[in-house]
């Protein structure tokens, strides 16, 4: 804890060290090492309520960094991934604003939320493709095609048998969707009907603050079946109650390459939509 009295020589010491408290994420997307800088230093500003924890090692032998966000213990756990697709780097910017939210917001709705659950959040999923982005290829339209079938994607698992939920924050079609398991079948299973309702308000309140308009439903059907998708992994292994994967902007007019101006924009209502995602699980006797 931080006294007022020291609050003006903390900045100063920060400022001198360089160390990055602030991302400024409206001015550019960042690379692989300044997402990490930063959550390794949120422990500093945060010192009571953040943790930097590290959920594996890639096959290039990168960290699978993330943080831990907690205000008091043994609340339930809420599990969120992005960046699965490397070359979508909104995805990581997204899950990066997520964090920033949770942790400095003044908005009473959005500190409720930080409040009522353990945080696991990992921004880089696959943080190789996502180096190899910017560091290996020109990330235009004409590589697009070329890193679908080249870049190896890097899973994580998590065996937290407490958690309520996972998020999965994804984009690798040109739509905007809000989506429930399962990706392997087209058939309603477990509490379908129940985590649909909850898709249905999340992408109501989604289009609120811009206008955005997204389509909630199972991924089998919003997309294609596939398999090794996973949400379908932690709601039929560790039988979660609510699990989404989320596909966020644009509808094609950018396509993976948003400028940077979406990237507030786009945090704000996925923000939004989390907001009324749990007050709805709440609702359905999830807590």
């Amino acid at each position: 804890m931080i006294t007022a009295k020291a609050l003006d020589y903390f900045i100063e010491l920060m400022n001198d060290s360089g160390i990055k408290d602030d991302l400024r994420l409206e001015e550019s997307f960042h690379t692989l090492d300044e997402i990490y800088d930063w959550l390794d230093n949120l422990p500093m500003k945060y010192c009571e309520k953040v943790e930097t924890i590290i959920g594996g090692h890639t096959y290039e032998g990168r960290d699978i960094k993330g943080v831990k966000i907690s205000h008091n213990s043994n609340k339930p756990g809420i599990f969120i991934e992005g960046g699965i697709h490397a070359w979508e780097w909104i995805l990581p910017a997204t899950v990066t604003f997520l964090i920033n939210e949770l942790l400095s917001s003044t908005e009473p709705t959005v500190h409720e939320l930080s409040e009522s659950y353990d945080w696991y959040i990992f921004p880089s999923i696959n943080p190789d493709g996502y180096v190899y982005t910017h560091t290996s290829v020109n990330h235009s339209l004409q590589d697009q095609a070329v890193l679908a079938q080249t870049l190896t994607e890097t899973g994580i698992t998590n065996g937290c048998k407490s958690a309520l939920a996972m998020i999965r924050a994804t984009e690798d079609i040109f739509a905007q969707l809000i989506m429930v398991p399962y990706a392997y079948t087209k058939e309603h299973l477990d509490n379908y009907n129940e985590t649909y309702s909850v898709a249905v308000k999340a992408a109501e309140a989604i289009s609120k603050r811009y206008g955005s308009k997204y389509t909630p439903g199972s991924l089998a059907e919003t997309m294609y079946p596939v398999s090794g998708v996973s949400v379908d992994w932690v709601k039929a292994v560790l039988k979660l109650p609510l699990a989404f994967a989320y596909e966020l902007r644009d509808r094609g007019d950018f396509g993976m390459l948003l400028p940077p101006e979406q990237i507030i924009p786009t945090g704000q209502e996925v923000v939004d939509s989390l907001i009324v995602l749990f007050e709805e699980g709440r609702k359905l006797g999830y807590s």
